[in-house]
């Protein structure tokens, strides 16, 4: 597993920076919005770190000007040879150049509203017990300023406990169950120190839930803060790494199939828990849930065939009924098998 702390000791660190780590692979239609909204923060006290994970297109020589023209305050990093490394590989390289007392990844296709990073650090001000701080996930269809698109915007709720400290497990718990616990990389702001002790993000993890597998580490011990606020948009399109793993079958949206990506989350986090010597009741029952279909996939199969029957069943009973009863006690009906199916 990976413990990618610096070398350096924590009072080395610049007090109020804010390490804002962009790692990009051929990143060149977005990256430098993604920079530029950086450089628009009111929070004055930041660095950008690039880190190039590889890429063959402009996007190198698009962060190499930002650093020429910016010299001290934004970094051209790479591995040696300019190789392709992975995500968490890129994001560690980060970690070991930063100098802040908080860090924060944003993505090379993303971008943050003007106030995020003030407001991020006040909190953190504010709640020295916290981790980290983030606010719900906005994912942005609208950036292409199509009405209809900017119409499928949405944010994702966070269990809706916005504005206090929250104890742990309790975020990771509901991102086990209901999968909006956790941030993405770009909404988090993260105490240096919590990172140097739990550790980075795992090299092992190159592509999908490398951000779970990271976060998982802080929010199963510490203590996070959700704001209402949503500064971070969450950039929607056909080439950014979840959508191509969608469309190969890498990676199903639905929570009702099972994904092996997925599967390799879960059992890293229970060998996780094995290695650091934590019981957790309650995340084990519900990684236990979770990892059943993957257990015992012939199980897993027949129950979904049976919860597709019933909903096909219901579907043709409310369709008769809609047609042979009176209107009220239809809806009534209708009403009641709703309820039924939800609850």
């Amino acid at each position: 597993m990976t413990n990618d702390n610096a070398s350096r000791n924590l009072a080395s660190y610049v007090p109020g920076l804010v390490s804002v780590i962009m790692i990009f692979l051929d990143g060149e239609p977005f990256i430098d919005e993604a920079i530029g909204s950086v450089i628009e923060q009111r929070y004055p006290h930041w660095e950008l770190l690039l880190v190039d994970d590889g890429s063959r297109d402009g996007s190198t020589g698009t962060a190499q000007r930002f650093a020429a023209e910016q010299q001290g305050r934004i970094h051209y990093l790479e591995h040696s040879g300019h190789e392709n490394c992975g995500m968490s590989a890129s994001r560690n390289l980060g970690l070991r150049h930063a100098r802040g007392e908080f860090v924060v990844f944003l993505d090379a296709d993303d971008i943050w509203l003007p106030e995020n990073l003030k407001r991020q650090v006040a909190v953190m001000r504010g709640e020295p017990h916290a981790a980290l701080v983030y606010g719900p996930l906005h994912f942005w269809y609208g950036w292409t300023g199509d009405p209809a698109d900017a119409g499928r915007d949405f944010v994702c709720p966070m269990g809706g406990e916005y504005g206090k400290l929250i104890p742990p497990p309790r975020m990771l718990l509901r991102q086990l169950q209901e999968r909006d616990g956790l941030p993405a990389h770009g909404s988090a702001l993260i105490r240096r120190a919590v990172i140097d002790e739990v550790g980075g993000p795992e090299d092992e993890f190159c592509g999908l839930y490398e951000d779970e597998v990271f976060f998982t580490k802080i929010a199963l011990s510490k203590p996070v803060y959700v704001t209402r606020e949503s500064d971070h948009l969450y950039r929607q399109h056909p080439d950014s790494c979840c959508a191509r793993a969608a469309v190969t079958g890498e990676y199903d949206f639905n929570p009702a199939v099972p994904n092996r990506s997925r599967e390799r989350y879960l059992r890293w986090l229970a060998g996780y828990l094995d290695a650091i010597g934590d019981s957790h009741p309650e995340i084990r029952r519900a990684l236990a849930r979770e990892l059943s279909p993957y257990d015992h996939p012939r199980l897993a199969a027949v129950r979904r065939a049976a919860r597709r029957w019933r909903a096909s069943a219901w579907q043709r009973v409310l369709q008769a009924a809609r047609l042979l009863l009176p209107s009220p006690v239809w809806r009534v009906l209708a009403s009641a098998v709703r309820s039924a199916r939800t609850s």
